[in-house]
Order: C-alpha cells, then structure tokens, then sequence
C-alpha cells in the first residue's frame, strides 16, 4: 500500500537543513577541530621521527600498526577514522588500496611510500595524507610531487567571494597537473565530520557540480595526487576550515584555515619548480608547524622536525 501511494505522488528531492547546520561546524566544533589535529599532528610528526630511523624491515602492514600506536598514546584519541591506505611502490597508485597479509610489500628505499591515513577524537575527526621516499628521490618522483603540491598549495591560498561552491575552486588544484597532460580521477575534497564520519557532505571540491556554496566553519580536505600505475602514487592531504577574511568591495570573502600541521616530505620537492609565492607560503607553513609541536617533543624529535621544515 506504502508503495502504491508513494507512485502516485509527486516527489520533490532537496538538501536537508539538517545537513547544513552538521557541515557548518559552530565556535565549539570549530575550536575542537584545531585541537584534533594539533594532537593527531604530534602522533604523525613522532611517527615520521621514529620510520626514517626505523624503516628498514617494515612492511605495510607494520607501518599501519606503528602509526596506529603513535595515536593510541594520546588519551583523546577513540579510533581510526578509516582504514588506512599504506601504500609503497606500485601500491600507491591504486587510489583506495588495503594492505592485506598476502600483498603487503616489504618498505626500501627504493621508491615512493603514500600514507593515508586519520583519528577520531571526541572532538574532532582528522584526515591527512602524506607520501616518504628513505632512499634517493628520482627526478621523475620529484617532479610528479612538486606539482600535485602546486597544486595543493594554490587551492590551500586561495580566497573566494561569497556563493562559490567547490566546483568553482576544483581547478586550481589541478592546473599544474593538467598543463602538464596528467589529472587524477577522483575529487578534490570531501567535507570531514565533527567526531562524525570522516567524508560528510553536503560540500565538496569535484569537478561535478554540487550547487553547495562553501561557508564559514565547513572542514573539506584537499588532496589532489597523480597515480602512475606499476610505478608508484603520489596524493598530498591536509584539511582546512572556511573562514571569513572580511568585506572587499562590500562583499564577504572567504579563506581557507589549514588545520592538518604536518611538514611536507622536502626532500621531494623540486623548488626550481615552485613560485616565489608558493615558497613563501610553504615556509611559513613549516614555520608554523615547527612553532605548534616544538615545545611538545624529545630531543630527537625536535632535531627532526627543525631540519624537515627548513626554509626552500
């Protein structure tokens, strides 16, 4: 009866009020987002410490688990907000691979790791992608990771009037690629949830419309890549939160508030490739990232951390 009801009725699809008020996090969510990913930021800063040591004989499988244990020893921390994706190698380039016992590849230094990965905290959820090398870079890994972070970086500066929705930012993330004849077949950006799940909408970065407009207090992550397939894959992951950056012109513009602070794998990057801009922007994020966890590490740690966020 339900059914034959419902097929003589008019139907009309929209957006749920609901969706919105989740999606724009209030002062209380926004201020646990910080907090999330300042803790979940140290676990990843005193694991990076720990694998460029430690390497040698890891496989996968043992990389997730170690992470995992870099989060457990924070009292906030609940659970991983996905499965991890750790990928070396050829593995990388598979966009959602899942290390199994049969398939998980021993770690060399011979190419390319993609580390995938986040936590849940009762106030906050974080998701953060970064890609290791603990060998010698080839100029092709080099190359292919200084543009996807190009990319990365141009849409993490990127300022916008009201009514933009992420369809209209999705470019900016892939122009280094494109010009260069490559893309990745996946989204920019997905929104990320409040202790909730980790992809949440209404809002997102796709080239496919979404008629969403992006506003203050939305978490989206950014996270182009270029997957090179038998070879290895390349995705760089923060998220940010929409902020007001005041009236210009009599019209509210917007920014983006990086919130994952982690440093970049710099001895990747190619800077004969990067902009003025770009380099400025990238040492002060490191500047940034050393300031925020400085205070918290060994000794170790800390002497880690100053060499990876040395100026460009």
């Amino acid at each position: 009866l339900v059914q034959q009801y419902l097929a003589e009725c008019d139907l009309f699809y929209q957006l749920s009020p609901v969706s919105l008020l989740q999606a724009c996090k209030n002062k209380q969510e926004q201020f646990g987002m910080r907090e999330a990913h300042r803790i979940d930021g140290l676990a990843m800063v005193r694991f990076l410490t720990w694998v460029h040591v430690n390497w040698q004989g890891q496989t996968e499988l043992t990389l997730t688990q170690k992470l995992l244990e870099f989060r457990q020893q924070s009292e906030h921390f609940q659970a991983s907000s996905f499965k991890t994706i750790c990928g070396y190698s050829d593995h990388g380039a598979i966009v959602h691979y899942s290390a199994s016992e049969e398939s998980a590849y021993e770690i060399s230094n011979q190419s390319c790791l993609l580390l995938d990965s986040g936590g849940q905290y009762f106030f906050g959820t974080t998701d953060i992608t970064r890609v290791l090398h603990f060998g010698q870079p080839t100029e092709e890994e080099r190359w292919h990771y200084t543009l996807v972070l190009k990319g990365h970086v141009a849409l993490s500066m990127r300022r916008f009037s009201r009514g933009t929705c992420g369809e209209h930012l999705d470019l900016y993330a892939r122009q280094p690629l494109l010009d260069v004849g490559l893309d990745y077949g996946h989204g920019t950006g997905h929104g990320v949830g409040s202790y909730l799940s980790v992809h949440e909408g209404p809002q997102r970065i796709s080239p496919v419309e979404s008629g969403v407009e992006l506003r203050v207090g939305m978490v989206l992550s950014n996270e182009p890549g270029v997957y090179l397939t038998g070879k290895f894959g390349i995705r760089i992951e923060n998220c940010f939160m929409v902020q007001s950056s005041g009236l210009v012109e009599g019209e509210e513009c917007y920014h983006f508030e990086t919130l994952t602070m982690v440093p970049y794998a710099r001895y990747l990057i190619d800077v004969s490739l990067l902009t003025d801009v770009e380099r400025v922007w990238l040492n002060g994020y490191h500047d940034t990232v050393y300031e925020t966890y400085q205070g918290e590490l060994s000794t170790s740690e800390k002497q880690w951390l100053f060499q990876a966020t040395r100026p460009l």
